[in-house]
């Protein structure tokens, strides 16, 4: 899986959506690792794999595939900051779509955004910067649904837009209808708007040439920040670790030689940001042990296996100590989905 950062104001939404269709969300949070205490206060970016958990078990608990689209569909274009400024208050909805196609990488860097303008219309393609695996279609789905509500605001109805959308023709798709009135076809693919000339050049509703500028120059600032940042060795050796697959986690010593530096460089280094290679990889396994156990039918050993202890009995000792419960308790603690 592709291992970029989650802005955690998505999470924060889905929270709100999920509890007004009835859904415990604080129990989905926890169970994909994430505190609803510490999301309400910290503005950290939230890891991919952590995220594509909660979206999966948060479409099989409410029995609505199409989450993802209403998720996205219930987001203020406000909500994405400066970018979502700059794309209302462009002075055409062709300003507004260059706009994000240059910036949206700041607020979703797992994929890419390019805008073709060889014709007299226009297409954008949002294509996975890697592969998402595990909830591809829930991020395909709210990023559309985010699109249409934020160029809606822009320019009104969406006339003569055309809309392809990777995958198989959904039994839902009335739901895409809903969402807005476009032409849909499926098996694409990669996701991409194809704009015609007349419907580019349609005046912005909420144009205004001052806060547009302003808000180009702070996703301008935006961009620059992230191109000049550099991540903590803590999180490079979390993101290493949430990559594995099959229990095979990279020892201490691995990781220092990929890292390219001694063991005790590396024992300094995550010292200094506050952890340790142990704490890392039982944080890691924590996550995971919890999801499997609350959103999979996986038996206790096969998941024990999944996280490289030896025997069920390691592993039921060690959940236990984590959480003061063996694995049988845990998995009774997130009610069963709908029928």
């Amino acid at each position: 899986m592709l291992d970029a950062p989650i802005h955690p104001t998505y999470v924060r939404l889905l929270r709100v959506l999920l509890r007004r269709l009835g859904a415990d969300a604080d129990a989905l949070l926890q169970a994909a690792g994430i505190a609803p205490q510490q999301l309400a206060h910290d503005a950290g970016p939230l890891p991919l794999d952590t995220v594509s958990q909660l979206a999966l078990a948060s479409m099989r608990i409410t029995g609505r595939p199409w989450l993802g689209l209403e998720l996205g569909a219930s987001i203020e274009p406000s909500s994405h900051g400066a970018l979502g400024l700059a794309v209302i208050t462009s002075p055409q909805l062709r300003a507004a779509v260059r706009t994000i196609a240059r910036h949206a990488g700041t607020r979703a860097g797992l994929l890419r955004w390019q805008l073709d303008e060889r014709g007299p219309g226009a297409r954008l393609t949002v294509t996975p910067a890697g592969p998402i695996v595990q909830a591809q279609g829930f991020i395909v789905d709210m990023v559309l649904a985010c699109l249409a509500r934020a160029l809606s605001a822009v320019a009104g109805p969406l006339t003569g837009l055309r809309i392809a959308v990777p995958g198989a023709r959904p039994p839902w798709v009335a739901q895409y209808r809903a969402l807005v009135d476009a032409e849909f076809v499926f098996d694409a693919p990669a996701l991409a708007l194809d704009f015609p000339a007349a419907l580019l050049d349609t005046p912005g509703l909420a144009a205004d040439a001052a806060a547009h500028a302003a808000a180009q120059r702070e996703c301008e600032a935006q961009a620059a920040a992230a191109r000049q940042g550099t991540p903590t060795t803590a999180a490079l050796v979390e993101r290493r670790l949430r990559t594995v697959n099959g229990g095979a986690y990279p020892s201490q010593q691995s990781l220092a030689r990929e890292l390219g530096c001694s063991v005790r460089t590396l024992m300094r280094r995550l010292a200094h940001d506050g952890t340790s290679y142990q704490q890392l990889l039982d944080r890691t396994r924590q996550d995971r042990a919890l999801w499997y156990l609350q959103h999979t039918q996986a038996s206790v050993e096969d998941i024990a296996h999944a996280l490289g202890y030896e025997d069920a009995s390691n592993f039921g000792r060690t959940c236990r100590r984590w959480f003061g419960q063996p694995p049988g308790r845990l998995r009774q603690a997130v009610p069963a989905p709908p029928a």
